[in-house]
């Protein structure tokens, strides 16, 4: 459930214009240095470390709220409002408390593996782990895959062989 105090149409309108998104409380807290942070997370969206990231997150909107009793479904409710309202193809919403992610390329595993890395930061720094973490996750996810399907090819090649063998010696 969204909390009332989000305005969600206010939100959604910056997401319009930018890929960055402020309540009044996180711009009132910041004050005069408020846009100079923003361009700060302006950046780390757009010149992330890992050239995968924007593959793997496609079109990224980010969120910043000063609301201390948000929880992770509140969030995740709030990402899910602005997504449904904007082009984006994941949304992010960092918070002073919990953090939320909605998308359409990461998988539910990424983002609950990564998101907490932003909880309670409303820092650059914590929005570039999340993304670098989430971009790099499914890499290695496809090595393990690989490996255990070669063990069980491995395991099946063993198991007919012995059998084979097995009949030969009793013959």
């Amino acid at each position: 459930m969204i909390p009332q105090e989000i305005d969600i149409e206010a939100l959604a309108r910056q997401l319009q214009a930018d890929n960055v998104a402020a309540d009044d409380g996180v711009r009132t807290t910041w004050g005069d240095e408020a846009e100079g942070k923003l361009e700060e997370f302006r950046q780390t969206l757009n010149n992330g470390d890992d050239p995968r990231a924007a593959d793997k997150l496609g079109e990224t909107k980010l969120v910043l709220l000063d609301n201390p009793d948000l929880t992770l479904e509140n969030s995740r409710d709030v990402a899910q409002a602005l997504k449904t309202r904007t082009d984006a193809d994941t949304v992010i919403v960092q918070s002073t408390r919990s953090p939320g992610v909605v998308s359409d390329t990461l998988t539910r595993y990424n983002i609950e593996n990564n998101q907490l890395q932003m909880a309670g930061s409303l820092n650059p720094q914590s929005t570039t782990n999340f993304i670098e973490h989430s971009a790099a996750a499914d890499h290695h996810a496809g090595l393990v895959n690989a490996t255990l399907l070669i063990l069980v090819f491995a395991a099946i090649a063993i198991t007919a062989a012995s059998m084979w063998l097995a009949r030969q010696l009793r013959a």
